[in-house]
Parts: structure tokens; sequence; C-alpha cells
């Protein structure tokens, strides 16, 4: 249990796996792309729960996106509103806590690292969710960035652990213990900044994941069609 006092993360926990799955009582706020690294930087010293409250102010997220049944992105002036499973919702949950440790902003190329970084640091089955996102995110970076992409996922390969090993699928005394943990401490247990060494497995490892990542990608386009398409309906309605 956590000591008292920790703030407004301990009622973040309990409300997130109170409610697995939960109706917005209120619209969830639209995703924000963040295209400045500036202010991505949290302290060695931090507890992971104090970072990921900064994690919130610094992106405009909330704990919308842990446990609503639906996030929204922002498509040609056009507010879109997404299926959020709970294979997303739980794998988003890991996900930010990358963002932190990695300190990858959340601007559209930083998510492509980021995936290729999570991939390279490995995923377990049980997040079928991270490894559809990371895969297509992967694929798109190798279009825009394709050496930071790659730079990315060898640094992921050069971790010793991960989070989602760290934290099992649902589990919700793990994620607690990850949350009371320093950031500096998790950084050096998962080894996001060890050396990295270029190899041909790892040009064939990205280059697999990239072509998974293709073959997704036209699902995603019709979810986003499908969704834009009743953006527009209801405009005109």
């Amino acid at each position: 249990s956590f000591p008292p006092p920790v703030g407004r993360i301990y009622v973040t926990i309990q409300t997130i796996y109170a409610h697995p799955i939960q109706k917005a009582s209120t619209v969830p706020k639209e995703i924000k792309m963040n295209n400045s690294n500036a202010k991505f930087r949290y302290d060695q010293n931090m507890f992971i729960y104090q970072a990921l409250d900064k994690y919130f102010q610094d992106t405009g997220y909330n704990i919308g996106s842990y446990i609503d049944e639906q996030f929204q992105i922002v498509l040609l002036g056009k507010t879109l509103n997404l299926p959020n499973p709970p294979d997303r919702q739980n794998a988003i949950r890991v996900h930010d806590l990358y963002h932190i440790l990695t300190e990858y902003d959340t601007s559209f190329k930083s998510e492509s690292w980021i995936g290729a970084f999570e991939l390279g640091a490995g995923i377990p089955q049980s997040y079928l969710a991270a490894w559809f996102f990371n895969c297509t995110s992967t694929f798109l970076g190798l279009f825009h960035s394709p050496v930071k992409t790659f730079k990315a996922f060898m640094r992921g390969r050069a971790t010793t652990d991960n989070l989602y090993r760290l934290i099992p699928y649902g589990d919700k005394q793990a994620y607690e213990e990850v949350m009371m943990s320093k950031v500096g401490v998790m950084r050096n247990l998962i080894g996001v900044n060890n050396s990295i060494t270029f190899s041909i497995r790892d040009l064939l490892l990205i280059t697999l994941a990239s072509t998974v990542g293709a073959l997704l990608i036209p699902v995603i386009g019709i979810g986003i069609a499908k969704a834009y398409l009743e953006a527009l309906w209801k405009n005109i309605k």
C-alpha cells in the first residue's frame, strides 16, 4: 500500500483498476501532439507516480485513455472517436511510463521512435495491442525518419529488462510497485540508456516487425475512415 500522502496519482491508480472498462462521464480530452521535447524531462529522483502526474500536465492527457470506452484523435479538423478496448487500456498504461523513462515526447515522429524502442525491448504476447500499434508506428517511422527509428529499435534491443514484463497484463500490484519506484532506479533496471551496437540481426528483426505493421495499416485505415465518416454524418445531421 502507498505511504500517505502520495497525491492524486494514488487516486488515479485506484480509479484505473477499480473500473477496467468504464463509460466516460465526460468527453475525453483530444490527443495533443507535443512537437517540442524541451519539457519532456523527468528527474531521476522523482517517483514514477510524480513523473506521471507531470506527464499528464505536459501532454494534456488524463486517465481517460486508461478507463474510457473510446479515445479521441483529431484528423483533418474532425474529432474522431475510436474504440478503446481493454487490450489498449492495459497497453497504454505501460506505454505512457515508457515516455517518462525514455523521454520520447508525444509528437507523431516520436511515437514511431518509442514504438520501435518498445519492440526492441520486448513485449509479451499478452499485450497484443502494444504489438499492433508499435509495429504500425515503426513501419511509419521507417518512412519519415528511418535512421532515428532504427536507432530507437537498437536502443530497445540494448535494454536488460522491460516494463511489459515487470507489469504483467492487468496486474495492479505490479503496477503500483513500479509507480512507487524512482525514475532513475527504473531507468537503470531496464537499461534505457545502455550503449547500443549495430547488428544484422537487429536490421532483420525491425524489417520483419515493420512488414507486419505494413499489413496492419489497412485495418487501422478502415477504422479511422469509419470514424471520420461518422463525424461527417453528425455534422450533416
